[in-house]
């Protein structure tokens, strides 16, 4: 029993995660994007590299922000507190995190007189199923995150961004493809734009931390470009590891389903015949993207096809900026059990309409 606990007191001590400096000198970046433009597939490639962590987005780090970000003097109490809430906005990443959640807890507790909110959330990633020893990267892939760029500024100064930029018509494409709701015509049609244009104007993002990615690219000259991304965030090591980035659970639930089948190809092979699929959507369609997105798209190279520069619009409505901010910013700035309370209630209401 003796040689047990002396062996596992050894084991402690390797571990690099005892180590507040080895938590502080850990990189943080992030890759962002709409949805649906190749931000699951980039992560998955990155996350051969040795170096790298790259996970599947939760959003954990947002909904505790507010009330965690300038808290000075952590206690048990906080922890636990956290701990307990971890997964209320996504559950699903509890099944692909895989997180050993007593281990988690002890080892904030041993770093607890040197807790803030920063080491709070590198230790939480440093507990993902994939995490070695030979890490010394976390990339944090997360769509919304475009929206919350000062935030991270702000938590991570060091950190680096790389967009992920799609097609527009290919990007609602493969929305309608993967059976989710795509931008209504008489709703968020400008998503797309109003996303871009903030990302572009935002004077935090300039050529030394943030770097345009486009998913044509990608799957044209995958190599070249991963290479690209390395020199980019300066990881120097070419090793490679292989693992499914997406687990492929078994699952009743309709919700957890549609994941599954929408990121279950990043564990495949990629096929460059995955673009420009978006010629087959009806005119109407296409001009109402182009529209609302084809002002910014010409500043990636999309070119439009149906629409002249007169006819593009200019800006996005004030009713849609404020319906984009009420979901993608304006729901974290509330209690956390508020935050809760509104997730259950969508979940609850995609159920009932999926048996419908």
């Amino acid at each position: 029993m003796k040689e047990s606990i002396l062996d596992k007191s050894l084991d402690l001590q390797r571990d690099k995660r005892f180590d507040i400096t080895f938590i502080d000198d850990l990189n943080f970046y992030f890759i962002i994007g709409k949805g649906r433009s190749g931000t699951t597939l980039l992560s998955s490639l990155l996350a051969k590299n040795a170096q790298i962590l790259a996970t599947h987005e939760s959003r954990f780090m947002l909904v505790f922000y507010k009330k965690f970000r300038y808290k000075k003097e952590w206690t048990k109490k906080d922890i636990r507190f956290i701990l307990k809430n971890l997964w209320i906005r996504q559950k699903l990443m509890k099944e692909q995190w895989q997180i050993d959640m007593s281990f988690l807890e002890s080892l904030l507790f041993h770093h607890i007189k040197d807790l803030n909110y920063q080491r709070f959330c590198k230790i939480i990633y440093t507990c993902h199923c994939h995490y070695s020893n030979q890490i010394d990267t976390i990339i944090d892939k997360n769509p919304l995150y475009s929206f919350h760029i000062d935030k991270w500024m702000d938590l991570f100064p060091q950190a680096k961004f790389i967009v992920m930029v799609r097609d527009y018509r290919d990007q609602y494409f493969s929305m309608i493809a993967d059976k989710l709701k795509p931008m209504k015509t008489n709703g968020l049609t400008s998503l797309w734009a109003y996303l871009y244009q903030q990302l572009l104007m935002n004077p935090s993002l300039h050529n030394e931390n943030t770097l345009y990615v486009k998913f044509e690219d990608l799957i044209e000259n995958k190599d070249l470009v991963i290479n690209n991304i390395l020199t980019f965030l300066d990881v120097s090591s070419k090793e490679s590891i292989e693992q499914e980035f997406i687990s492929t659970n078994q699952t009743d639930s309709k919700i957890n389903e549609l994941f599954y089948r929408r990121h279950q190809n990043v564990n495949r092979k990629i096929d460059k015949n995955n673009k420009n699929k978006w010629m087959v959507l009806p005119d109407k369609i296409i001009l109402e993207l182009e529209k609302y997105n084809a002002q910014t798209g010409k500043k990636f190279g999309y070119q439009s096809s149906l629409i002249t520069d007169d006819e593009m619009q200019k800006s996005t409505s004030l009713r849609q900026k404020i319906l984009i901010q009420l979901f993608s910013n304006y729901m974290y700035q509330m209690p956390i059990k508020a935050q809760k309370l509104l997730y259950d209630f969508g979940r609850f209401m995609v159920k009932q309409k999926n048996r419908l």
